[in-house]
């Protein structure tokens, strides 16, 4: 599991950090928007053709289907609303508000959950080795994602933009890519209790 989330935790970050340049639009609020729509849609390949970045698309690839389906339930509750924009020149700032599911809450939740199975089970005659208990864990954590009354956090927040060849450019900054990932970055404090 530690290393499923380690691997998204990456694999997200290189994708929205490594962010700088989004398509052509005429108006920053349609760069925020083509930029959150395709994000929440999870089409990452057309994502990346909004981004500039050294970084090959083979390399944001997710390694298996325990990922994929991680990645598919965060990123369908993804809800975004664009509340405004101002521009100054080349430079422009959109306020914007981002919903998403508060992972490092749901994963101390099942963790909680599963926790006192799994001790009971390691003094029973149950043996439950890595693999089964990974899977259990794994189980629990995508079921919690999909509950309809899954906990959600809301970020609002100001995403600066600059113009550059005629194009808006966003500044990804750690705000917009905790706001957009439900804090994922914050999962591994939580696996390090």
């Amino acid at each position: 599991m530690r290393k499923n989330i380690k691997r998204l935790a990456l694999i997200m970050a290189i994708l929205i950090t490594s962010l700088s340049l989004i398509a052509c639009s005429a108006q920053p609020s349609d760069t925020m928007n083509s930029f959150l729509e395709n994000f929440k849609k999870q089409d990452f390949k057309t994502a990346m053709t909004f981004v500039k970045t050294d970084v090959p698309s083979e390399d944001l690839e997710l390694e298996n289907e325990e990922q994929k389906k991680i990645m598919e339930a965060v990123l369908t509750k993804l809800e975004y609303e664009i509340l405004s924009t101002e521009v100054k020149g080349d430079k422009a700032t959109a306020k914007v508000k981002i919903t998403s599911c508060n992972l490092p809450k749901i994963l101390t939740n099942t963790l909680a959950e599963l926790l006192p199975t799994l001790f009971a089970s390691a003094f029973s005659q149950e043996n439950i080795d890595d693999a089964k208990a990974e899977a259990m864990m794994m189980e629990h954590f995508l079921k919690a994602i999909n509950d309809p009354n899954a906990p959600t956090t809301v970020s609002e927040m100001d995403v600066e933009l600059v113009k550059e060849n005629n194009k808006w450019v966003i500044l990804v900054s750690e705000p917009l890519f905790n706001a957009l990932t439900g804090n994922f970055n914050k999962m591994s404090e939580v696996l390090n209790f």
